[in-house]
């Protein structure tokens, strides 16, 4: 893997997703869902469906994709690593709430969405 990548280009790819997705949540904010089940499993789910691939690829090529699970593994920060990965991935999820209410944007999101609805339930009744 060493070949492919430096550590400079690693951690620019990324540190890059990190300015994305707050680009998003301070541009594009919406409506909290009245439940997040469905929403957390997904996103679980996509972490869970990344730690089976790193883990085929390890049983398939004896590598792991990233040096610090070559030398965790076999010992307690092994699964660590996957907890602590999947408490991120709740916490970051949560986190965008509040982010998406303390921008300019969101007071205007409730009335365009309001009168949006309004406008399509008016067309259908006609």
């Amino acid at each position: 893997m060493k070949k492919l990548s430096n550590d400079v280009t690693s951690h620019i790819a990324h540190t890059f997703i990190l300015v994305a997705v707050l680009w998003e949540a301070v541009f594009r904010p919406r409506q909290e869902p009245k439940s997040h089940t469905r929403n957390v499993v997904h996103a679980l789910s996509v972490v869970g469906l990344y730690i089976v691939v790193m883990s085929y690829t390890y049983k398939t090529a004896g590598t792991w994709l990233y040096p610090f699970y070559d030398e965790s593994y076999g010992t307690i920060y092994f699964p660590l690593i996957h907890l602590v990965t999947c408490l991120l991935t709740v916490g970051s999820y949560y986190a965008q709430w509040p982010i998406s209410r303390i921008t300019l944007f969101s007071k205007h999101l409730g009335k365009s969405n309001k009168l949006l609805l309004n406008t399509n339930i008016q067309k259908r009744l006609q």
